[in-house]
């Protein structure tokens, strides 16, 4: 704390890092509760801060306990509501309600990120599902099926044609993306 007391009013940022430097070695110490509300602080001192100050906050909660999870999950929705639905965000939001497995929760930010990338809730959920595939079996490389709906008559035609009712969607995610930008890619 004397580090922050050190630092002049003036310079630019430079309160902003003291806290996250205290944040990182309350962190260190194994207090992480102490370096949440170091974080909560230096945002509150922020007029444009880094959502990754959001992610290391929540993650700050979240290495003080489940308990804490909703604490967590309330500075991811700050960071929404003040930077706008990023997608860093909003898919650690995702994670952390399929672990407390409240899926409306998961489903309603889902859509939410879908918006933000422009696409449509169909492309938003495969997108979380072959994310969820790639985590859940290790895999790299993945081919989806999926129903033709909404394709033109022409491209229905030819799936049909070649004796299938579905179509595959192939994924390789051995450089994965932002949930957001994979769903815009769909």
């Amino acid at each position: 704390r004397a580090f922050l007391a050190a630092l002049p009013q003036d310079e630019p940022g430079g309160r902003l890092r003291g806290f996250r430097l205290l944040g990182r070695s309350l962190i260190d110490q194994g207090r992480p509760l102490a370096a949440a509300q170091a974080y909560r602080t230096a945002l509150g001192h922020a007029q444009e801060p880094d959502p990754a100050f959001y992610r290391e906050c929540a993650a700050a909660y979240l290495a003080a306990g489940a308990s804490y999870r909703d604490e967590a999950l309330h500075i991811l929705d700050e960071g929404v509501e003040r930077l706008g639905p990023l997608p860093v965000l909003v898919e650690s939001a995702v994670d952390l309600e399929l672990q407390a497995g409240r899926l409306d929760g998961a489903l309603r930010r889902l859509e939410q990120l879908g918006q933000a990338a422009g696409t449509t809730a169909f492309m938003t959920l495969l997108a979380a599902f072959k994310v969820l595939l790639c985590r859940t079996t290790g895999q790299t490389d993945l081919v989806v099926g999926a129903l033709p709906s909404g394709f033109g008559l022409q491209t229905l035609r030819a799936v049909i044609e070649a004796g299938r009712n579905y179509v595959d969607i192939s994924f390789m995610a051995d450089n994965p993306l932002p949930l957001g930008e994979l769903a815009a890619r769909n």
